[in-house]
């Protein structure tokens, strides 16, 4: 049986938090950082999306751990419904809350993106024939016909290339963005295997996945972590040789100058878009010295063991759920020691939980029953008797 709860709910976001934090320790450690790579980086980014994607608990594997009474205790009653004729628990707000933040960050979010899609296409221009990012790209989409349905552009409200929009991608350059041919086969290079990769998609669907849990301080982390994992990726896959590295490497920097101009203003930057750079020097110095990383078969095994350790993690958050010792709240404690078969029964619910009647009244609604009397009857919602 598989069900959603405060618990499952609560061991996703533990093991999710855990792993974000973690990741962002090993992001402040340069050499931290180049010894787990990049592989790793992504496998626990992975393991973090998957968790929270799946709040959910599996019964028939799952075992209980419990809290100290005075942590139950809390807990009890924040789940027992005391409102509006006991229909209501501070657990019911939450999520009425959390629904709400939802549908507002939604909304926000729609109406940036559809004044972004109009501003790009008001002001934006096709790049002139005669221009040397023209053939280039041309060239480009010879050597990789998958590009051909990208389309390039110069937008002058940029100071950045980026690669934007999913069903109909654009190439968008700054205007006026002087460089050299090799420098502006990379850019375009490494815009268009963004493309390849999906790598729009997956940012469209992380920002999906961070609305879900706007209030979780550690989604922001989370959303700059995958940026970086989706650069570093693209950067590896184009410079490979000791003279490719070096070139490319002088091309981000070159870029970087470009927009670090103290009289450049802030780009928009859409949540179906991703910049070649970014307005932060760490970052881009995590950038240049991943991609200039010798690989070294000695750190290999410390890749394996903590992929392995994070995979191990992962199937003991499913397998090992924490729970308040008694879903029952201590307000009801004394009347429940008197119950029997003839003074209570349950109604089980469509979404597998279970109302508690006590002499005819409602008293709340639980998740589980197994720790009660099983000669208790259970009743299905219309009267029908289980």
């Amino acid at each position: 049986m598989i069900r959603f709860s405060f618990s499952s709910l609560y061991m996703s976001l533990l093991f999710a938090n855990v792993m974000i934090l973690f990741l962002y320790l090993a992001f402040q450690n340069q050499k931290l950082l180049l010894k787990f790579g990049l592989p790793m980086t992504g496998a626990v980014l992975l393991a973090v999306i998957m968790r929270m994607l799946v709040p959910l608990e599996f019964l028939h594997i799952s075992h209980n751990i419990y809290f100290p009474e005075a942590v139950s205790q809390v807990i009890c009653k924040f789940l027992h419904p005391q409102f509006f004729g006991d229909r209501f628990s501070y657990w019911s707000f939450a999520k009425m809350i959390w629904l709400a933040g939802i549908l507002i960050f939604a909304v926000r979010t729609l109406k940036r993106e559809r004044a972004t899609a109009k501003l790009i296409a008001d002001e934006s221009y096709e790049i002139p024939e005669t221009a040397p990012a023209y053939h280039i790209f041309c060239k480009i989409q010879e050597e990789l016909p998958r590009t051909s349905r990208i389309e390039l552009r110069v937008l002058p409200l940029i100071h950045v290339p980026m690669i934007y929009g999913l069903r109909h991608p654009y190439i968008l350059l700054p205007e006026h963005f002087d460089l050299d041919k090799r420098s502006l086969y990379y850019i375009l290079r490494h815009e268009s295997t963004h493309y390849l990769h999906h790598d729009l998609l997956l940012k469209v669907l992380i920002k999906i996945f961070c609305i879900v849990y706007w209030w979780n301080p550690f989604c922001k982390p989370l959303q700059k972590q995958t940026d970086m994992i989706l650069e570093m990726r693209v950067d590896q896959e184009i410079a490979k040789n000791p003279r490719q590295k070096i070139e490319y490497t002088l091309c981000i920097e070159t870029v970087m100058q470009h927009l670090l101009n103290p009289t450049s203003a802030p780009s928009p930057e859409p949540m179906s878009s991703i910049s070649f750079c970014k307005k932060s020097c760490s970052a881009t110095i995590q950038r240049i010295s991943m991609l200039l990383e010798n690989e070294t078969p000695s750190h290999k095994w410390i890749r394996y063991t903590l992929v392995s350790f994070i995979t191990i993690l992962f199937v003991l958050s499913f397998t090992y759920i924490f729970e308040a010792s008694s879903e029952v709240s201590t307000e009801i404690t004394e009347e429940i020691l008197r119950i029997d078969v003839s003074n209570t029964y349950f109604i089980e619910k469509s979404d597998g939980t279970y109302e508690f009647y006590l002499n005819g009244d409602y008293w709340e609604t639980v998740d589980s029953i197994k720790y009660f009397d099983k000669d208790i009857p259970i009743y299905k919602e219309g009267g029908e008797i289980k």
